[in-house]
């Protein structure tokens, strides 16, 4: 069965038209991940800073939020013989501070997992009824240390319901 990154590709269109981003919000991904303490060599893609959006509302108290949000598209073929774009947004926050298991503990609580991933999607659905999010969160880690950061992971039951850590290397496929 083909990986989700290997049938959908990021779509640089849709994500800097989108009605999510507020003005600033747009961000090159490559600059975001050296903010978020990590390197990628994936320079061109534009992606919604959530962060930025969640301070820019002023909601108090001030909401957690995932990191990044970008759209991915995939060509499907209609009953007719026409083709359409089937089009997420995918929801994504960026962890390269942690490099340990032991990181995990004290770095990725439960109830902000859950809080993250709702206060993101509600903003996105309250702001696009064109594109839905896609129903799973990615955690990116990077590449060093992660089988034992993912067995951790799962054995915290992060996974839970729909939260998947993933490598830096295969999240960025979408990018290619």
């Amino acid at each position: 069965m083909p990986d989700f990154f290997d049938l959908y590709k990021y779509d640089r269109i849709s994500t800097t038209a989108s009605p999510v981003a507020l003005p600033g919000s747009l961000v090159n991904y490559a600059e975001l991940v050296k903010r978020e303490g990590g390197k990628t060599s994936a320079k061109e893609p534009s992606v919604i800073d959530m962060d930025f959006i969640k301070d820019s509302l002023r909601i108090v108290p001030t909401p957690s939020s995932m990191d990044i949000a970008f759209v991915v598209g995939k060509e499907n073929e209609c009953l007719n013989g026409t083709k359409k774009k089937d089009r997420k947004y995918i929801l994504a926050d960026l962890k390269f501070n942690v490099t340990s298991v032991n990181n995990i503990v004290t770095n990725i609580p439960n109830e902000s997992i859950k809080a993250k991933y709702s206060f993101s999607v509600g903003h996105i659905r309250s702001k696009d009824l064109n594109i839905r999010c896609h129903d799973l969160a990615y955690f990116v880690f990077n590449d060093k240390n992660f089988e034992q950061i993912r067995n951790h992971w799962s054995r915290r039951n992060l996974n839970s319901p729909k939260n998947i850590a993933i490598k830096q290397s295969e999240f960025e496929k979408v990018f290619l």
